[in-house]
């Protein structure tokens, strides 16, 4: 009986975490409250600078310089990389980096004592706004 708990326990929090991670591109709230927070992940939408004020932080994602991956929709033979270029500052001190979205190559970074982690990068769609082309998950933690 137990046993049969903990797997729906399991289960509910990995469903859980699919729709958080993939709730960032249909959730419009994301763009208006340009919260960052911590401890926890954020969907950055292109271009739009989020902060917290108690930290004193601020996280941007520029823009994505780089963007190998397969298309939605076609078979690929290799996934791809794609490059992600953010500014994260700390007060009146700025930091611009870039991470990946595949482990071979950078996905995380620390800046001023914060743990930095891209988690998921959304493709563009092809019908959203120009303003918004990409979509990052972060992580970010103290």
């Amino acid at each position: 009986m137990k046993s049969k708990l903990k797997s729906k326990g399991l289960i509910a929090l990995w469903i859980i975490l699919i729709l958080s991670v993939n709730s960032c591109r249909n959730n419009e709230q994301v763009i208006n409250s340009n919260y960052l927070r911590v401890n926890d992940t954020t969907c950055i939408w292109q271009g739009v600078s989020y902060k917290n004020l108690s930290e004193n932080i601020s996280l941007k994602l520029d823009s994505v310089p780089n963007d190998s991956r397969c298309p939605v929709g076609a078979m690929c033979f290799w996934q791809g990389n794609a490059v992600a270029a953010f500014t994260f500052s700390k007060g009146n001190v700025k930091h611009s980096f870039t991470l990946n979205t595949i482990s071979a190559f950078r996905t995380d970074t620390i800046l001023e004592n914060y743990y930095i982690k891209l988690v998921k990068l959304s493709q563009p769609d092809i019908y959203s706004d120009k303003r918004y082309t990409y979509i990052a998950t972060v992580l970010i933690s103290k």
